[in-house]
Parts: structure tokens; C-alpha cells; sequence
């Protein structure tokens, strides 16, 4: 069932609404066997995601810059056109053939990037179908060992806000909870 690859995709973007200008795109690749096997990292040229008619929304400018500095940097970075960082990621999204994509919370992550590649007039490299969000196991009844495992990855001491690293850790926690998942059931 989860042994084929899978991506999960974490965005920044300077809006929370589907039109929000994408900052940067991470992504990373993985499967229960290997674990994380690949990630995909790009920063988008906020001109250019403007152009494209996605959105710089205040309040989320205002919150950006209420973070570290060190969150904020990428923001700042000299990044690729919207359309080629898309296109970029379709091209390695198909590399992978992964059978599902992941995002801690589909109405932000997926939204924000179905719109982008629908800005762009790019077509999605997954079908809507295979669409997963990781919320879902936040609210089922796991044992402590799992819980500590999860909020130990949660506490790392790494850049938060920095949309690989986010992916990555989302990706480490949904690991812990799928090897369980399929040690218990026998997957």
C-alpha cells in the first residue's frame, strides 16, 4: 500500500488564500522501505509570480516579518520564474512516478499550487485523486513511543519556515506514523 513512492510538498508563499504569490517550493520523495529518498528545492522570483497573477497578501507580509531572520532569507534570495520552478518540479515529480503527494494542509499547500499551475497554464503532474494531507493523523490515538518520536522531529533545531526543511520534517513524521501504521497491520 505505502511502498511506492510518495512525495510531500510544503510551500512559502506570501498569502494563505489559493492566490498567494509562491515564495518556495520543497518537496521530497520518499517511501516506507528507503525512507527519504530525494528532495526538490526551489525559490520563486516574487516579479515574476506577480506577473503571473498570484497575490502578495499584507497580512502575511506582516507575519513574515515577525519571524527569524533566517526564515525570512529566502524570501529575499534571488529566485527562478514561477512557471520554470514549476515546470522544474513536474519534471521531478515524474521522475519519481510517486503514486500519491502529500502536504501537511491541502487547502493551503495544494490549493496554492493547483492555482500556480493553473497561472502558469502548466497541467498537474499528479491527479487530484492522489492527494493526501498529514492532518489527518494528528488527530487519531497514537501510542506515547510514536507521540515522542513525532515531537522530538517536531523540536529539531533547524530553520522552520524554510519550505524543504518543513518538508522534510513533515516527511519524517508521517514516516514514523506509516512504519507503525504498517507494522501493526502487517502491510
Amino acid at each position: 500500500m505505502f511502498k511506492e513512492n510518495q512525495v510531500m510538498i510544503d510551500l512559502e508563499t506570501w498569502g494563505r488564500q489559493p492566490d498567494g504569490a509562491i515564495a518556495s517550493i520543497g518537496a521530497v520523495c520518499f517511501n516506507l522501505k528507503d525512507g527519504i529518498t530525494d528532495t526538490f528545492y526551489e525559490i520563486v522570483d516574487i516579479t515574476d509570480a506577480i506577473k503571473c497573477g498570484c497575490v502578495i497578501h499584507p497580512e502575511t507580509m506582516k507575519w513574515w516579518l515577525k519571524q527569524s531572520k533566517s526564515a525570512r532569507h529566502e524570501l529575499v534570495s534571488d529566485g527562478i520564474g514561477l512557471k520554470a520552478a514549476l515546470e522544474a518540479f513536474i519534471v521531478w515529480y515524474s521522475q519519481h512516478r510517486a503514486t500519491r503527494i502529500w502536504a501537511r494542509n491541502t487547502v493551503f499547500d495544494i490549493a496554492l499550487l493547483n492555482y500556480a499551475f493553473e497561472k502558469t497554464n502548466l497541467k498537474l503532474p499528479y491527479h487530484r485523486r492522489d492527494v493526501r494531507e498529514t492532518y489527518n493523523f494528528d488527530d487519531m490515538d497514537w501510542p506515547k513511543h510514536i507521540v515522542d518520536k513525532i515531537e522530538e522531529i517536531g523540536n529539531a533545531d533547524v530553520v522552520w519556515h524554510n519550505a524543504l526543511q518543513d518538508a522534510t520534517s513533515q516527511t519524517e513524521q508521517l514516516l514514523v506514523r506509516l512504519r507503525h501504521l504498517s507494522m501493526v497491520s502487517g502491510l
